[in-house]
This record gives structure tokens, C-alpha cells and sequence, in this order.
């Protein structure tokens, strides 16, 4: 299902996919996706310009479903740009299972694809807490924020929570955010997130045999690195 803006998707229904992308896909902002049980494909963010403010989403709230069964090799909620610049967005309250090529616990599948929560150049005015992780090849939420100290946009970040989420039978990392990528030229001295929060996330339980896992991995932009780091791992 394509659609644009200011959708409400809810209820207590069971989609089930079998193709190699994502149940829902939409380039708008000030979405609702709520309730559901999306069985073999999740959700696709897909405005295909980040380097103008233009091209960014926002205000979407994906609360309070089940991604599950996503074996094709994509991730459960992908961003292809940047959540920002809007009104405010929250991922929250959902539960991934077996977010993982070709199924947990296929260990031989490529640890670098396969996320539960993927956003490719960076996240502004965005909450994302007390979602459960089982089962994830990849990471339960990775993103790169270069977008942010490009020399095009100089965009400072503010109100960005991650918090209270927890992550077991991990195969990669929990939670990664760095800062590859710009729109063309980089500021390095350039603070793209000064108030940041990180806190409450629970990382513990991973696949056995551990090979290259561990909990956090936080490298916020490229200039000064602002924030508060309060998390767990076990």
C-alpha cells in the first residue's frame, strides 16, 4: 500500500506479506500506523531527497504494532532520508520478531542488513521508546546523522529521545548512530545534536556464539558531541 499524507492506518488486523519489500511505503509526512500485525513486511519512509529541508518527513506515529517475519533481507521500518523538520514524530511501543534473512537463527546471514528501525541521515523531533527486539540479524535501530552537518544545511537537532528500549537475541549491535555520509561538503566542527537523550535501553540475552556484538555504538554527527547517555547493557 502507497499513500502520501495525513493517513490514519489502525486496528487490530494481521497483514500478511511475501514480497521483498514493505507492506506500507509513503514519501508524506503526519502518518498514523497503529495496532497492527504486520506479518512478513514492515514499513518503507521513501522521500527521496534529503539534501533540501524539503524532502525530509515528519510527524508520523508508528505506536503499538507487531513487525514480524521480515526474511527477505529488508528492515522492519526503513527511512531512506532524514525524520525531521515537522511536527513530531514517535516510533514507539512495537515489537519486532525475527527480523532476519532467511530467519532466525541463520547465523550465516549478513549482520549488516536486517534492522529493525533504519534511518539513513538523521533524526530531529523524534521519539523511539519502549519498543521490544527479538530476534534481529542486524541492529534493533541504526542510523547515520551526516545529513545534519552538511555545509547545504548546517541543521541543529533538538528534541530527540531514544529511550527504554529493549534488545535481546541481538546479532550485531543494539542501538548505532553515527555520522557517515553528508550532502556533499562536511562542517566537522559543526554540533548537530546538543540535547540528545539516550537512556533506559536494555541490551542483554544476545545470539550465541557472540561474534562482533555488543551493545551501543554512539557517534552523534561530526562536530562536538553534545547529549546524555543513561543505558544498560547485561
Amino acid at each position: 500500500l502507497t499513500f502520501g499524507s495525513n493517513i490514519t492506518i489502525n486496528g487490530s488486523a494481521t497483514l500478511n506479506y511475501t514480497g521483498g519489500g514493505q507492506i506500507f511505503q509513503s514519501a508524506g509526512s503526519n502518518n498514523t500506523i497503529t495496532g497492527l500485525t504486520m506479518n512478513g513486511g514492515g514499513v518503507h519512509l521513501n522521500a527521496n531527497s534529503g539534501a533540501t529541508k524539503s524532502g525530509w518527513q515528519s510527524g508520523w506515529t508508528i505506536t503499538n504494532n507487531t513487525i514480524q517475519n521480515v526474511t527477505s533481507g529488508a528492515n522492519a521500518i526503513s527511512v531512506d532520508n532524514i525524520i525531521g523538520n515537522g511536527n513530531h514524530s514517535t516510533i514507539s511501543n512495537n515489537t519486532f520478531i525475527n527480523i532476519w534473512s532467511n530467519g532466525y537463527p541463520n547465523t550465516g546471514a549478513n549482520g549488516s542488513s536486517n534492522d529493525a528501525i533504519f534511518i539513513q541521515n538523521g533524526i530531529d523531533n523524534l521519539l523511539i521508546d519502549s519498543n521490544k527486539c527479538y530476534e534481529t540479524n542486524g541492529n534493533c535501530i541504526k542510523g547515520f546523522t551526516g545529513g545534519f552537518p552538511s555545509q547545504s544545511l548546517l541543521y541543529v537537532a533538538h528534541n530527540v529521545v531514544i529511550s527504554n528500549n529493549d534488545i535481546q537475541l541481538n546479532n550485531r549491535i543494539g542501538i548505532e548512530f553515527n555520522g557517515v555520509g553528508c550532502f556533499g561538503a562536511c562542517n566537522y566542527g559543526f554540533d548537530s545534536y546538543p540535547d540528545l537523550v539516550v537512556k533506559g535501553n536494555y541490551w542483554h540475552n544476545p545470539v550465541n556464539p557472540i561474534d562482533y556484538q555488543f551493545a551501543f555504538s554512539l557517534v552523534w554527527g561530526i562536530g562536538p558531541q553534545g547529549g546524555v547517555y543513561r543505558s544498560e547493557e547485561h
